[in-house]
């Protein structure tokens, strides 16, 4: 417990040092390197893709993806996607004796579900460059805490009160540990929690024409846990698949940086498409 804490609150003042440079393209460049460990946790730590020169195109491809929200999905997002899909089928055609279709497959899906997942906090971020969207700068740094929250809060709520009071599984097979106290207890912590950030955001950032659409933040807040536990337990489906307890150990605690935003991966993609058509900060 003491390592999973210590090792939780050096994550905690990095990810906090990354959002003083959300402005910059230094942000992407550390999403991107995270992606890079994610998919290489992903695929040789589990070693469902055995074709290295596979791995190394999709994380190049992971790398990548951390910068196509500086310059939109259409077209930019979508020929590198194609590039990459062109550029699978050549290697595949090289080498059809080491690409078998389960490790294609897989490593296809791996890496286009983890990529684009993950790197749509970096679409949340850069939503206030945008024509079509009315965010400042510093709306986009409450949707990326909210974001973030939305996933790490829950964890954290469902992991200690799950804990103690879990009985009801319920996903036994894939999570044993997963229980349904544990799940309303991630629900919670999460509401109270976006709700303290959202009224410190009203009090002391928002200026008088602008304000926080409260019901809708609590809805929005609620279904992030629910969401995070789906990518949870996507990937505890594959650990589970391949007998394998963590996707690395280079968080003493907590396993493999892919351990740790497993729940992310879903939950920005998520809140990014919600925010297209209901924003939470909105401008007279």
């Amino acid at each position: 417990m003491k390592q999973r804490i210590i090792t939780g609150v050096i994550g905690a003042i990095l990810v906090i040092i990354a959002l003083f440079t959300r402005e910059t393209f230094i942000l992407n460049l550390l999403v991107g390197a995270v992606l890079v460990v994610t998919m290489f946790e992903g695929q040789h730590t589990t070693n469902l893709v055995k074709n290295n020169k596979f791995i190394v195109l999709n994380c190049i491809f992971a790398f990548v993806c951390a910068f196509i929200p500086l310059f939109g999905f259409l077209p930019t997002g979508l020929l590198i996607t194609a590039v990459y899909i062109f550029a699978v089928v050549l290697l595949i055609l090289a080498n059809p004796k080491t690409m078998g279709l389960y490790q294609t497959f897989y490593g296809i899906g791996i890496t286009l579900i983890t990529s684009f997942g993950l790197s749509s906090i970096l679409y949340i971020n850069s939503l206030y460059r945008s024509k079509d969207y009315m965010y400042l700068s510093s709306d986009c740094l409450f949707l990326l805490l909210f974001v973030l929250g939305g996933a790490w809060f829950s964890d954290i709520g469902a992991y200690f009160i799950g804990s103690k009071y879990g009985k009801h599984k319920i996903a036994p097979v894939i999570s044993p540990k997963k229980s349904l106290e544990g799940v309303l207890g991630g629900i919670l912590s999460t509401v109270v929690c976006e709700l303290l950030i959202a009224a410190f955001w009203s009090l002391f950032i928002l200026d008088d024409n602008s304000y926080i659409q409260y019901g809708w933040l609590i809805l929005l807040a609620a279904l992030c846990p629910l969401v995070g536990l789906v990518g949870d337990l996507f990937y505890s489906y594959i650990k589970r698949t391949v007998d394998l307890k963590d996707f690395g150990n280079i968080m003493p605690g907590h396993g493999g940086f892919l351990d740790r935003v497993d729940s992310l991966i879903f939950v920005a993609p998520f809140v990014s498409i919600m925010l297209m058509y209901f924003p939470i900060i909105v401008h007279r």
